[in-house]
């Protein structure tokens, strides 16, 4: 049995879309992260997954009324990665965006495992990966 660890499922909040895109385009990409977080959640209990879709309402409200910035709101990011054991970034269609990007150089500086999940990767092939980065990292 494997000890509780701690990660952060970095992903798109914008997209490839960027600025451009839309309201619905960024829940549609939250609630593609959340799926992906219930179900790893759903198949190893013992990971303690933050993720930023399920607090994307106050962040948003926070810097559509001007109290954050997006570098900020990086800032903070980077500071919930650096108390997590493991950086989890969920890709879709092959593209990692700017803000995944500034955390997985954060994660990288930190020497933080990252394990990178695809949108077409075979999801219990994803547990296993996953899984095995944890066993890694108790030895």
């Amino acid at each position: 049995m494997i000890k509780e660890f701690t990660a952060y499922l970095s992903h798109a909040i914008r997209g490839s879309k960027g600025m451009d895109a839309t309201n619905e385009d960024m829940q549609k990409n939250c609630e593609e992260a959340l799926e992906l977080a219930k179900f790893l959640r759903g198949h190893i209990p013992e990971l303690d997954l933050y993720v930023p879709a399920e607090h994307e309402g106050f962040v948003n409200q926070a810097h559509a009324n001007g109290y954050l910035t997006e570098k900020q709101i990086l800032e903070i990011d980077c500071q919930i990665i650096e108390s997590k054991d493991l950086l989890l970034v969920f890709v879709k269609n092959d593209w990692v965006g700017g803000g995944i990007s500034v955390e997985c150089k954060y994660a990288e500086s930190k020497n933080k495992n990252i394990v990178y999940i695809h949108d077409t990767d075979d999801k219990l092939e994803v547990i296993i990966r996953i899984l095995r980065t944890i066993q890694e990292m108790e030895m």
